[in-house]
């Protein structure tokens, strides 16, 4: 059994950000904590690494999600310095004609499950001076998007929370981040049942996402990664907030009903 007090415990590792981050800490020697519903795709992306790795297997909207990582931490001994949740999902449509359950548990993995996995890991961050928080909200926090509405919703909660974590951490040796990508090259639009070539040149790979955040960890609060998310930020703070919703709705009007990239 591997013992470690050097671990990252990362989040929606299955995919996307999520795997791409990991390979990135891999490929420093950290041992990995990843954690996704699909143990199959856990165990390729550990099968590619040499990086010793501790899979969990198990979906983080489930109410004892975070207790049951924990205890799998525990029981093998390691201790988390880094975490990464990246885990997280949207789907398109009105409120009124989606299904309750999956927008409550966008809410339950989002907002819930991600202060839970906080507050779990932050105290023995604090007291061994020494801890990484990174949480990946998204440039979709900024806009009150129609058809998107419970996604943008969980982001804004994700980036404030962030935001304030960073704050009531600072010069206790714990770095808290929220990253804010723009549209990004994985299996999201597919789950979201949006067009993923709708973004077309704008979009982004994981890469540059994770290469942006490790970047701005320690020094800022929140990181927009992504050709315009910059000035998106800059405007939603000068323009009238009904003109961006308004706004908003338009360009994700029919967002839903162009064929989805395979």
């Amino acid at each position: 059994m591997v013992h470690t007090n050097n671990a990252a415990l990362i989040t929606g590792a299955s995919s996307g950000i999520g795997a791409a981050w990991a390979r990135a800490l891999a490929a420093e020697g950290r041992p990995l904590v990843l954690v996704a519903r699909r143990r199959d795709r856990l165990e390729a992306l550990a099968a590619a690494m040499t990086a010793p790795c501790l899979i969990v297997d198990l979906d983080l909207a489930a109410p004892d999600a975070p207790a049951r990582v924990m205890r799998a931490i525990d029981e093998a001994g390691w201790t988390v310095s880094t975490a990464v949740l990246a885990a997280g999902f949207g789907a398109y449509g009105p409120v009124a004609e989606a299904p309750r359950e999956r927008l409550t548990q966008m809410v339950d993995l989002g907002c819930r499950g991600v202060v839970d996995l906080v507050h779990r890991l932050l105290p023995g961050m604090i007291a061994r001076g020494h801890g990484e928080l990174v949480v990946l909200s998204s440039v979709g926090a900024l806009l009150p998007t129609p058809r998107l509405g419970t996604y943008a919703a969980v982001k804004a909660f994700e980036l404030v929370f962030m935001e304030t974590l960073y704050e009531e951490v600072r010069g206790q040796g714990v770095k808290a981040l929220a990253v804010c990508p723009g549209p990004t090259r994985t299996g999201f639009a597919e789950v979201a049942g949006v067009n993923g070539d709708a973004a077309g040149p704008l979009t982004i790979e994981a890469e540059d996402v994770v290469r942006a955040g490790r970047r701005a960890l320690g020094r800022q609060p929140v990181v927009f990664v992504g050709p315009t998310t910059g000035l998106t930020a800059f405007l939603t703070r000068l323009v009238p907030r009904r003109l961006v919703v308004w706004l908003s709705g338009i360009l994700t009007r029919d967002l839903g009903r162009r064929p989805v990239s395979p």
